[in-house]
């Protein structure tokens, strides 16, 4: 994806503003006649404290934002860029159209129109920012809670067996499964007449439970499909605010990972392999408050994981329990702190996991990507919620 133009009328502090990004590094003086001009992959934003920089980028995150959510266009713009072979045009005008006009290569489409095919749009929105940027963060918000709802929604996607034992568990249904594998191995060829009859009356019977258990099935998948439509495809966060933790994990993949391009960027930071990484895993709030209310309901007690609070989610859960298979002697405290300038404070839960790089041999599996240790060897913290 290429930035071409952009143009914003009034946005914070900027005032009738109108970039056009060069695509193009012109050949340098001295270079030879032929020489052909050098694309350019990247842009830097430089300027003194307060010239409207962090609003240049708030204002590119809001636009984009707007439109993967199919919201209304929050200030009036004009945006051009190139992606995958395609030039693309939004332009929001108020006090039209609530919606922003949209032409690709030409052509007028609808906002609904990238939605649908999302190659015109960027595949991921990746911020960071040296400090503290609550307006900038709060622009991430939304796609962070629906992907919190989607992880739950996955989790509950695998039925309990209490919720199938609404279908199993009757008297007469259980008689007729205990009649039926009686049956096991036979084909109703050898039968007879009468046990063909008998076999026959148990399918016969077995048949309404068989299809009320399939109706129950398909609508709790419709309903799982329409909650997930309503929030989006959206697996990984295409709008993704990494805070102060997240470069540690980032860190700790490029150390347990063998690509080539994960072992570059540690050479450039002269870093040979790791020594140990302490986990620090804190209680989340939301389950922080389940806990302290008594309000966890059956399934989740029955699904969760006791010794993280009974969070559920199936990449959470795997990760976690591997994490707690090769730490060295996981530590469980709770421990007061402060919450507000006022001096409150409240309880906090939190594990402490201490992981080497190498493990025992009955653990090895479980850090076998983890390289050897040798003369510098860092220790990376990690920090999550």
């Amino acid at each position: 994806m290429q930035l071409l133009r952009i143009r914003i009328p009034a946005f914070r502090n900027l005032r009738d503003l109108d970039i056009a990004f060069a695509s193009h590094l012109p050949p340098t003086a001295g270079a030879s006649a032929d020489a052909q001009p050098k694309p350019i992959r990247s842009h830097a934003l430089i300027g003194q404290n307060g010239t409207g920089k962090s609003n240049l980028i708030e204002a590119l995150i809001t636009i984009f934002r707007d439109v993967d959510l199919d919201r209304e266009a929050a200030f009036d713009y004009a945006l051009e860029y190139s992606i995958r072979g395609h030039a693309v045009r939004i332009e929001a005008d108020t006090a039209k159209q609530k919606r922003p006009y949209v032409w690709v290569d030409g052509k007028a489409e609808s906002q609904g129109h990238l939605l649908k095919n999302r190659e015109l749009l960027p595949a991921h929105i990746f911020a960071y920012y040296s400090g503290r940027n609550e307006r900038i963060e709060a622009l991430f918000q939304e796609h962070q809670r629906r992907f919190n709802q989607r992880q739950e929604i996955t989790t509950d996607e695998v039925l309990t067996g209490a919720t199938l034992s609404a279908f199993t568990d009757s008297a007469r249904f259980l008689g007729l499964e205990q009649e039926l594998r009686k049956f096991n191995g036979k084909q109703e060829k050898d039968l007879d007449s009468d046990e063909l009859a008998e076999l026959h009356r148990i399918q016969l019977e077995l048949k309404p439970f068989e299809e009320q258990r399939a109706q129950f099935l398909e609508r709790t998948e419709a309903r799982n499909r329409g909650r997930l439509a309503q929030l989006g495809d959206d697996r990984l966060r295409r709008l993704f605010y990494c805070r102060g933790g997240h470069s540690q994990l980032v860190l700790l993949a490029c150390l347990l990972s063998d690509d080539p391009v994960f072992q570059k960027v540690l050479n450039n930071l002269h870093i040979e392999s790791l020594e140990s990484a302490l986990f620090v895993l804190k209680e989340p709030h939301r389950l922080r408050e389940k806990r302290r209310g008594g309000k966890f309901d059956e399934q989740e007690l029955n699904e969760g994981d006791s010794r993280f609070w009974y969070a559920r989610g199936n990449v959470v859960s795997e990760f976690l329990d591997k994490l707690w298979q090769v730490a060295w002697a996981p530590i469980e405290q709770e421990a007061t702190k402060q919450i507000d300038f006022r001096g409150r404070s409240e309880n906090r839960s939190s594990s402490t996991c201490s992981c080497p790089a190498r493990t025992s041999s009955s653990n090895s599996a479980s850090w076998s990507a983890a390289p050897t240790a040798s003369s510098a060897m860092p220790k990376a913290l990690i920090s999550a919620t």
